[in-house]
Parts: structure tokens; C-alpha cells; sequence
């Protein structure tokens, strides 16, 4: 095809024009290929090309050679079945447009002539082969006229497409038939003559030479048919090349041979410029071959850089640029492997080194998580729904697994649950001895003691790593003497008989509106000084303890030394147990409850059982990468900060940061920020 190329959808061919040019200067050489009528059809149409290949077939007799050769667009419908593009044919229309092979076929079969080939260089051409029908051949011809038959010669197999060759004016396949002829490197037993089966094998050869993914192919009408096709030029540089395709089958030329061409070149006659240039066309399709992979090894080495791992599309892309180059998988695969097995150990380790940050991060959000937990049930226990709605919305915006909850749950809890079930075993016991005591007088209004709370201020180390404090409590404890009772003698406290120890009494009063009725505060013997009054309380004490003054308590100001656990934070409450108010009548104390409150550190932040940091480094430490010496709650550690450094970077140093409370073997992180100074 010309540069009016073809239909829209269908891109021009720059090569096939000279296919055709160069194919005919071939076959019109006498001393070549010796065709006594070669007809030469540019860009036709559909119609033109048609009635040319009838007229070929239809025209031959049974003695003639009939040749028939196209380079073009070769296309496959949805059945693989094979058309020939013409100037007219366009991507949509393209089996109305184009020559069927079948019709080629057609022609080839009602033919007379016992030779024919056919010479197909186009995309898709081993497709030719379905329909092909073995055409019965007579008896053999002189032998220097070679065989009888039939024999198809395809550039491409039915799946792949056939490339031109950038840098060459011929498309590949077609440049290494004329070479062939044109040299007569192709007649391999050197006998004079090049036979079709020789010519095709030279070719496929050198085009598997430039792309090895290319498999041009040959279609035979019988095995064991060859047909005579050109002569051997005989000349000293047909002589000197057959030496060179003999010694340079590897694409290069061992230095053993270069001097055995050497010495051929001066028996010969040939100048060294003649014989470089021989030399120059022989290894011209490993050079191809070369530039081809250098070419693919340069863009897929951009791709890496770019971006690793490669994504689907960009694969699908390079495996393209493959198949345009002619590429196998083995072919690329060495040079994939070099390019990538650098950037492979890198990204492997950034892998690890990402699963191990993961691993890490999950670990901290399970420490977070029990910390929560762990201020939880400090502040009430049993968690009511509330609290527990709240921790399953924390372990989901963690992402934590629900089995590492239930563990972390069971170490916390079960020690907070035996506690409950042992004060619930004790309130039980309060409460049975209350009901007894009930149905004693004396005993009945024995009650617990109130709790206390004492806000307690510590500093940021002290939370960090525990401490113990000594603190001072004022607290009413029961009298030592009466046993809470507020009596002197044994013999009371007694119920009062006015009230019957209600503490009450009810009065009811005649007004001419009515009876009403009225309650007052029970003040039985008031002013005798030797039986006090129950004033409201029930009881009957008679003479009051001298120690308490009949309160049954006494103010008590003490001092107590508490353990500080380590990893502790805002707000966490310690229970000190029965250092409350003691109870009435002799009853249990009540507890005191710390809430601790931690001071700021100037230095240090605290994020859960991370502590936060921050380092100043100028832009060349930033660039170059640094050692430095940093302060943690532990003492100075060195930081390695690496090279191209951006600021706000975030470095860990693992295990440097809060214990976890029931856990201390336990730590958080400690997180410095880095500071790039402008």
C-alpha cells in the first residue's frame, strides 16, 4: 500500500510498497529468480486485485512457476478466518471490502499450474491455512525445476500480528526472503539453487534472530515437496557471506573465526570495506535483537522507577511493548529479574518493615483499649450498658479483633470480678447480720460508714513509673470505749418506750375544723441528766460515753502511706479500703477513694501510653541524615534520623514510653517529631 493507506480505522503501511518493488527486482533477475513475467500491482482495490489473482491462477499453465506475493494488512473476523486489505477497506466493513482467502484458495485449486506459491506478509497470515485443500499432483518434472505442489509461505502464525521494522524500508519478514535470494545465502547445501523450504527457513531464522516471538511458518500442499525458486549468484561475496552466516550464529563472531574470514577475505579479493560491510549485514539481525532488548530494558526500568510493584496496566502496557519488539517471555525475563531484584529487596523490606509498624500500631491500640478499660472499672463496676456500648465503639474505631478483646477483658476483669464477688460476699454477710441484729433492739440500727474521696496531685514521672505517698486523712473511726454504742454502761442502749425506738411520736389535736394529727421528734426524759433522751434516734442511752460523748465515733486525723501503681494517668481512682467513716453503732467503715491528678512535665507530652517529643534539626542534617542524642523519661538515647528527612516526620523508639498499669513489663512508645528548621 502507498501513502493513500487504507480505510478509516485501518493505519497505513510504509513498507509494503518497497515489499512489492523489491520482491519484483528479485524475481526479474535472470540470474536470480529468472520469472519471464512478473506484473506488479500497487494499492488496488478490492475489484482490481481480484480479477489480477484471476487472472494469474486461470492464465497458468501446468508447466509454469506461478508466484504470488502480497504485503499489506492481513485481518481475521470473530471466526479467525483471513481477509487481504485493499486501499478500500476500512475496520467496519472490512470482509466486503477485503479479499477473502477463500477465493485465493478458489483460484489455487481450479489452477493448472503444478507449482505455485504463494508469499503472504501480513498481520495474521498463518490463518490462510484453514481451508486449505490438498490439491492432487502428477508425476515429477526435471529435477533442476525443482518439485510439484503447492506451498504457502507466511510471515506470522494465525495469532500474532507482523510488525514492521522501524529503522527499515522493507517489512521483516520480506527483507530476509530478498536478502536471501539477493546473496544466496539461503541456499544452504550450496548446490546453486535456492529451493522454497531453504528460503523460508533463512528467513524465519533471521527474523527470529531480530524478534524470537515472530514464528513466520510454511504450508505445505504434500510433505517433502520443495520447489525451485531462484539461483545462487555465484561471486565472491555470496562465498565470503556463507562463511560469515556459518561462523556468527551466536550474533557475534569469535576471534578463532575472524581470522579464518581474514584469510578467506585475501583469497577471495575483498577489500576490507566490502567485507565489514558483509559482516555488517549478517550480524545486522542480532544487533536488531539487541537494540530491541535495550529498548525494552530502558522503558522498564522508567516503569520501576516510576512507580514498585508495576500495576496491571502498566504491565498490560509493557507486555504490549514486548509483542511490538518481538519479544519472548524468556527474552525479558533476565532483564526484569536484573532491574528488579534491587527494588524487589527494598520493597520486601519496606514490606516488613510496614507489617512490623502494623503489628506494632495494633499492639499499641490494644494497650489503648485496655487503659480505657482499665479507667473504667475504676470509676464503676459492674460496667453498666452505657460504658459497654462505649467500648465496643473504641475497639471498632481500632480495629481490634474480638478475640484479643476477650483476653484482655479476662486479665483485667477477673481480678476486679473476684473483688466485686468478695465486698458483694461481705455486703451479704452486713446484711444478715443487720436482719439479726433487727430483731434485737440494741443491735438494730447498726449501719456502714460513709465513703471518702481525697483529689491527690502527682508529677508526670511519678505517674510514669509509681511511687508511694505518705497523705493525711481525717476520718471518724468508732469509740474504743463503748464500742460505738455512745452508752457508759453495757446495759444500753434501750428502746424507747414512748416512741417504741420509731423516734417519733404522734399527737392528735381537736380544732373546729377538724382532728389533726401531729408528728414531732420524741424527746422522752429530757432534762433528767441521768437517762439522755432518745431525741429522734430511737434509743435510750442513759448515761453517754465520756470518750465520744455518746456519738458512738470521734474525729481522727492519721496518717497513711499508699503505693502508686506505675503507667497511671488523670482522673484514675484508687480504693483504699475501710479508711472511710465509721459506721453507727459499731458498723463497718466506708472506703477512701484517691483521684489522682497529674502535673504537666515541660518536655514531655503524654498520647495514652505513648510519650510525644519533638527534635529541631537544620535542612542539611534533614538531607544528609544524622545521629542524635535524644531525652526520654529513661535518660538520652541516639535517634538515627535517615537522609531526605521531611519534617513533621515521626520517629519511634520502641518500648520508651507509659507501662501499662496492671502490666508494667508492658510499655508504650516513645514518638519524637522531627522539626525541619527553614
Amino acid at each position: 500500500m502507498t501513502e493513500e493507506g487504507y480505510g478509516e480505522g485501518i493505519p497505513s503501511l510504509s513498507a509494503a510498497l518497497n515489499d512489492v518493488q523489491a520482491m519484483e527486482r528479485v524475481l526479474q533477475n535472470p540470474t536470480l529468480g529468472g520469472f519471464e513475467q512478473v506484473e506488479r500491482l500497487l494499492n488496488p482495490d478490492a475489484i482490481s486485485m481480484r480479477k489480477a489473482i484471476h487472472k494469474l491462477f486461470r492464465e497458468a499453465a501446468k508447466d509454469d512457476l506461478v508466484l504470488f506475493f502480497f504485503s499489506g494488512h492481513g485481518i481475521t473476523n470473530d471466526q479467525d478466518h483471513l481477509y487481504l486489505g485493499t486501499r478500500n477497506t476500512a475496520k467496519d466493513d472490512f470482509e466486503a471490502t477485503a479479499v477473502d482467502a477463500n477465493f485465493i484458495q478458489g483460484q489455487s485449486n481450479n489452477c493448472y499450474a503444478k507449482r505455485q506459491v504463494l508469499i503472504l506478509d501480513a498481520c495474521y497470515s498463518g490463518a490462510y491455512a484453514q481451508g486449505w485443500r490438498t490439491k492432487s499432483v502428477g508425476v515429477n518434472i526435471k529435477k533442476q525445476f525443482g518439485s510439484e505442489g503447492r506451498v504457502v509461505l507466511t510471515s506470522s502464525s494465525a495469532t500474532q500480528t507482523s510488525f514492521e521494522q522501524e529503522g527499515s524500508t522493507l517489512s521483516l519478514y520480506t527483507q530476509y526472503l530478498v536478502e536471501g535470494i539477493e546473496t544466496g545465502a539461503a541456499d544452504k547445501d550450496d548446490d546453486g539453487i535456492i529451493h522454497v523450504q531453504e528460503l523460508h527457513a533463512y528467513a524465519k531464522a533471521k527474523v527470529q534472530a531480530v524478534k524470537p516471538k515472530m514464528t513466520p511458518d510454511i504450508i505445505l500442499d504434500k510433505e517433502g515437496y520443495d520447489i525451485l525458486l531462484a539461483y545462487t549468484p555465484k561471486n565472491p561475496e555470496t562465498e565470503y557471506r556463507k562463511l560469515v552466516e556459518q561462523y556468527a550464529k551466536r550474533g557475534e563472531i569469535p576471534s578463532l573465526g575472524i581470522k579464518i574470514l581474514k584469510k578467506k577475505q585475501e583469497d577471495l579479493g575483498l577489500t576490507n570495506e566490502k567485507a565489514k560491510e558483509i559482516e555488517s549485514d549478517v550480524l545486522e539481525p542480532f544487533r536488531r535483537r539487541v537494540a530491541n532488548l535495550e529498548s525494552y530494558k530502558e522503558e522498564f526500568t522508567k516503569e520501576v522507577e516510576r512507580q514498585y510493584p508495576l500495576d496491571q496496566n502498566t504491565y498490560k502496557m509493557l507486555k504490549d511493548y514486548q509483542n511490538v519488539l518481538g519479544l519472548r517471555d524468556e527474552d525479558v525475563a533476565s532483564i526484569e529479574l536484573e532491574i528488579t531484584s534491587v527494588k524487589e529487596t527494598e520493597y520486601q523490606r519496606q514490606v516488613r518493615i510496614r507489617k512490623q509498624q502494623k503489628k506494632e500500631e495494633y499492639e499499641n491500640n490494644l494497650l489503648r483499649y485496655e487503659q480505657e478499660l482499665i479507667k473504667a472499672v475504676q470509676v464503676q463496676y459492674p460496667l453498666d450498658e452505657y460504658v459497654r456500648n462505649g467500648l465496643k465503639n473504641f475497639q471498632q474505631f481500632l480495629k481490634l479483633r474480638d478475640e484479643d478483646i476477650a483476653l484482655i477483658e479476662q486479665r483485667v476483669l477477673t481480678p476486679k470480678q473476684a473483688e466485686y464477688d468478695r465486698r458483694q460476699k461481705e455486703s451479704e454477710k452486713l446484711r444478715q447480720e443487720q436482719a439479726t441484729n433487727s430483731e434485737n433492739p440494741l443491735l438494730r440500727d447498726i449501719t456502714r460508714g460513709d465513703d471518702l474521696r481525697l483529689d491527690l496531685k502527682i508529677d508526670f514521672r511519678e505517674a510514669i513509673f509509681g511511687c508511694e505517698k505518705e497523705i493525711r486523712i481525717s476520718h471518724l473511726e468508732t469509740c474504743e470505749v463503748c464500742k460505738g454504742s455512745g452508752t457508759k454502761s453495757s446495759h444500753y442502749p434501750l428502746t424507747c418506750t414512748t416512741c417504741e425506738g420509731s423516734g417519733q411520736v404522734k399527737r392528735a389535736t381537736r380544732t373546729p375544723f377538724g382532728a389533726f394529727n401531729q408528728v414531732s421528734k420524741c424527746r422522752t426524759c429530757e432534762g433528767t441528766g441521768k437517762v439522755i433522751t432518745c431525741e429522734g434516734t430511737g434509743k435510750v442511752i442513759g448515761e453517754k460515753c465520756a470518750s465520744c460523748n455518746g456519738e458512738g465515733t470521734y474525729q481522727v486525723t492519721k496518717r497513711l502511706k499508699i503505693t502508686i501503681p506505675s503507667g497511671v494517668d488523670n482522673s484514675v481512682r484508687l480504693r483504699i479500703s475501710e479508711e472511710g467513716d465509721a459506721g453507727k453503732y459499731g458498723g463497718h467503715p466506708g472506703d477512701l477513694y484517691i483521684y489522682l491528678f497529674v502535673n504537666e512535665d515541660k518536655e514531655f507530652k503524654r498520647d495514652g501510653i505513648n510519650i510525644l517529643s519533638e527534635i529541631i534539626i537544620d535542612q542539611q542534617q534533614a538531607f544528609s541524615g544524622c545521629r542524635l542524642e535524644v531525652n526520654t523519661i529513661d535518660g538520652p538515647v541516639e535517634l538515627i534520623i535517615p537522609s531526605q528527612t521531611q519534617s513533621n516526620r515521626i520517629m519511634r523508639l520502641k518500648n520508651r514510653g507509659v507501662p501499662c498499669v496492671n502490666n508494667p513489663t508492658s510499655r508504650g512508645d516513645h514518638l519524637v517529631t522531627v522539626i525541619v528548621k527553614s
